[in-house]
């Protein structure tokens, strides 16, 4: 993992120390180095790239490193900060500290101190990654939680708590639902399995979307736009399904919704979807299902009529 170092000297020889024993430290891989030889280009490479460590000088041209540590925080809450100075003076380690800086070191740098607090740093940043990720597990967690309560039309306890963890405004994003279903217990594979299934999901299915595992056979996906052209949807439809069938030897039924509308919402497009898939008993050999929507017709076969009266009265 590398991460993006910011270095504000104006002194030449001492941004060239810095480099000096990041080598010796063999950590020219673990840093990108950005070089800022006063504040206002500090500033200007903060407001141009993400910048994940700053070292920084406190006197400075044009714009100080205190006011340089201000700014940052502003781009980065978790940004490790280590200040470097002529100055042992306690009212500017004091400000520093102020600010969250990570370390106060006095110039000339002593290389003893420099790989400590390196090392400190190396340590933070892996740690706010750990709970950067934590905290995306909990929200996916909770969200998908969430959606499923929405789906299913259960009652919704604890609206405030979910208010507090998510912006619920998410649920309007999505426009169209496609259900899909297996007869056989699928996402109790391996992940590497489900890993590959939802990999192929984005290769054959455009636009953005998420998905939800409701249970072992059956996913939701909730595309953020409407398929106008079913022909067209009804091709990706079938070549997912044909590559399930292929390289996992399911057979895949995929229910389509008509669009997602005010007063038409998930819970609806869910139970649609549920009971296209029922309808799969009585239509042996189809694997795709649309729900006709309003202002729509399908002139329906007289021969295949009788005969689905037949298959469903037997």
């Amino acid at each position: 993992m590398s991460y993006n170092m910011l270095i504000a000297e104006d002194e030449r020889n001492e941004y060239e120390l810095v480099l000096y024993l990041l080598d010796k430290l063999n950590l020219t891989n673990t840093f990108q180095i950005f070089h800022a030889a006063n504040g206002k280009q500090a500033m200007q490479i903060l407001s141009e790239a993400p910048i994940d460590v700053l070292l920084t000088d406190i006197e400075m041209p044009f714009v100080n490193g205190l006011e340089l540590a201000q700014k940052s925080r502003e781009c980065n809450q978790d940004m490790p900060i280590i200040f470097f100075s002529c100055y042992d003076n306690f009212s500017y380690a004091k400000t520093a500290l102020s600010v969250g800086a990570c370390n106060y070191m006095l110039k000339p740098l002593d290389p003893h101190e420099f790989e400590k607090t390196m090392s400190d740093t190396i340590t933070l940043l892996r740690q706010n990654e750990t709970d950067k990720k934590q905290q995306l597990n909990n929200r996916e967690t909770l969200q998908n939680h969430y959606l499923y309560l929405k789906l299913n039309g259960m009652p919704m306890p604890g609206e405030a708590f979910f208010q507090s963890s998510l912006n619920l405004s998410f649920i309007k994003e999505y426009k169209q639902l496609l259900l899909i279903n297996f007869d056989q217990p699928f996402f109790d594979c391996d992940n590497l399995t489900t890993d590959d299934l939802v990999e192929q999901m984005h290769r054959f299915f455009p636009g953005d979307f998420d998905y939800l595992n409701i249970d072992s056979t059956q996913s939701v996906l909730l595309f953020k736009q409407v398929f106008s052209n079913e022909k067209q949807l009804s091709e990706m439809c079938n070549t997912f399904a044909n590559y399930v069938s292929l390289h996992h030897h399911q057979t895949c039924y995929i229910a389509v919704s008509c669009p997602i509308a005010e007063n038409y919402g998930l819970a609806d497009a869910y139970e649609d979807a549920l009971n296209l898939l029922e309808s799969r008993l009585f239509t042996p050999g189809k694997t795709l299902f649309f729900k006709e929507c309003a202002g729509t017709e399908t002139v329906k076969n007289p021969e295949e009529l009788s005969g689905l009266l037949q298959r469903i009265e037997s």
